[in-house]
C-alpha cells in the first residue's frame, strides 16, 4: 500500500514490545530513567481492563483470575517470546530504579510508575512463563531481587503510615466538630477533611497495590523474604500493622470508609495470610518475637477475634493463626528467659569472676 510516496506495513505489535523492553532495560541507550519509565504508559494500553478489578490476595480475586487466564492466554505479553523472557526482570529492575528518576517531580513520579508496574506484574503472574521468570530472576540476580523487595516494602510502609495517619486525623476532626462553629469555620473544616480524603485515597491505592503484589510474591516464592535484609523488615511490618489494624483499630473507625478507599479488612486479612505463609521459617518466627516493644500477643488475639467475628478467613486459617500465636508466645518467653540467664551470668561474673 502506498501513501504520499511511502510504503506502509501492518502494525507489528511484537516489534513494538521488543523495542519498548529494550529501551526500558538495563542496556538501553536512553540515559533518562524518567523517559524509560514513561514507556510504562504504552504497556498499560496493552493490559485488559479487568486487571484493575482484581485483588490477588482475595478469594474473589482468585476466581476472577481463572477467567482472566482463560480469556487472555494468547495475549501479546504471553504469546511473544521476547515478553516471556524479558518482561519480569525488566520490570523488577525498573521498580527498584525509579526511586530517583532525576525528574523535577520524581517524588510523585516513582509512585505512579510503581503502581503501573504492579498492575502489569499482577497480570503477568497469572501465567506460568512469567512465574517461572520470577523464580529465575531470584536465582540469577538475588541482589536485584532483594532491592526490588526492599523498595516494595518501603512503598507499603510509607503509604500505609500516611494513609492510616490521615484517617486518624480525619476521625479526630470529625469528633471535634462543634455546632458552635461559624459558617466560615465549618467550611474551612469541611475543606480540610476533603483535602485529607483525596490524599488518603491516593496513599491507600498505593498501599493496596503494594500489599497485594507483596502477598502474591510471598505465595510463589518464600526464600527472598528470609534474606538478612528483608526478614527483619517483614517482621517489623507485621508487628506494626497488626498493632494499628487490630490493637488500635478504634482510632481508624470513620464513617463512609469507601470515600477514603479504606479497606481495613483487606489489609488485616492479607497481612495474616502472609504471616501464615512465612511461618514455615523458624528465623521469621524468631524475628517476630525478637523485640518486646513490637511483639504484643494481645494484638494477635484481637486479630483472631476480629477474623472470627466477621468470618473474614476460613476457620482452618484462623485456627492456624491462633496456634501460631501460642507458638510465638512460647518463643517470646524462651527468649526472655535466655536473656535473663545471660544477664544474670554476666553480673555474677562481674561480682565473683577474676
Amino acid at each position: 500500500m502506498q501513501a504520499h510516496g511511502y510504503s506502509q506495513s501492518a502494525f507489528n505489535r511484537q516489534s513494538v514490545l521488543r523495542c519498548i523492553l529494550f529501551l526500558m532495560g538495563g542496556n538501553t541507550p536512553l540515559k533518562s530513567l524518567y523517559l524509560r519509565a514513561c514507556l510504562l504508559d504504552v504497556l498499560m494500553s496493552f493490559l485488559p481492563a479487568e486487571v484493575d478489578k482484581i485483588e490477588l490476595s482475595t478469594q474473589e480475586g482468585t476466581e476472577q483470575n481463572r477467567l482472566l487466564v482463560y480469556q487472555h492466554e494468547q495475549h501479546e505479553f504471553n504469546r511473544f517470546e521476547i515478553c516471556q523472557k524479558e518482561f519480569v526482570p525488566v520490570l523488577l529492575e525498573l521498580y527498584r530504579d525509579v526511586e530517583r528518576t532525576g525528574h523535577a517531580a520524581q517524588y510523585y513520579d516513582k509512585f505512579k510508575f510503581r503502581v503501573q508496574i504492579s498492575k502489569i506484574l499482577k497480570f503477568l503472574f497469572q501465567f506460568k512463563p512469567h512465574l517461572d521468570n520470577l523464580h529465575a530472576s531470584w536465582n540469577r540476580s538475588p541482589e536485584m531481587f532483594v532491592g526490588f523487595l526492599n523498595m516494595l516494602i518501603n512503598d507499603l510502609i510509607y503509604s500505609l503510615d500516611h494513609g492510616l495517619d490521615g484517617i486518624a486525623e480525619v476521625r479526630e476532626l470529625e469528633e471535634n466538630t462543634s455546632s458552635n462553629l461559624s459558617e466560615s469555620e465549618q467550611e474551612q473544616k469541611t475543606n480540610e477533611i476533603g483535602e485529607k480524603r483525596d490524599l488518603i485515597k491516593y496513599y491507600m491505592l498505593l498501599a493496596y497495590e503494594s500489599l497485594d503484589l507483596l502477598y502474591y510474591i510471598s505465595v510463589q516464592i518464600q526464600k527472598p523474604f528470609f534474606h538478612e535484609h528483608i526478614l527483619p523488615r517483614m517482621a517489623t511490618l507485621v508487628s506494626v500493622y497488626l498493632d494499628r489494624l487490630a490493637g488500635r483499630a478504634a482510632q481508624l473507625k470513620i464513617g463512609n470508609m469507601e470515600q477514603y478507599n479504606f479497606k481495613p479488612r483487606f489489609l488485616l486479612t492479607t497481612i495474616v495470610k502472609m504471616v501464615l505463609i512465612l511461618s514455615v521459617n523458624e528465623e521469621f518466627l524468631r524475628a517476630l518475637v525478637g523485640d518486646d516493644a513490637l511483639f504484643r500477643a494481645e494484638y494477635y488475639e484481637k486479630a483472631v477475634r476480629f477474623l472470627r467475628k466477621h468470618n473474614l478467613l476460613p476457620s482452618r486459617e484462623v485456627d492456624k493463626f491462633e496456634i501460631l500465636l501460642q507458638e510465638l508466645i512460647a518463643k517470646a518467653d524462651e527468649r526472655r528467659n535466655i536473656e535473663y540467664i545471660n544477664v544474670t551470668m554476666f553480673l555474677l561474673l562481674l561480682l565473683y569472676g577474676k
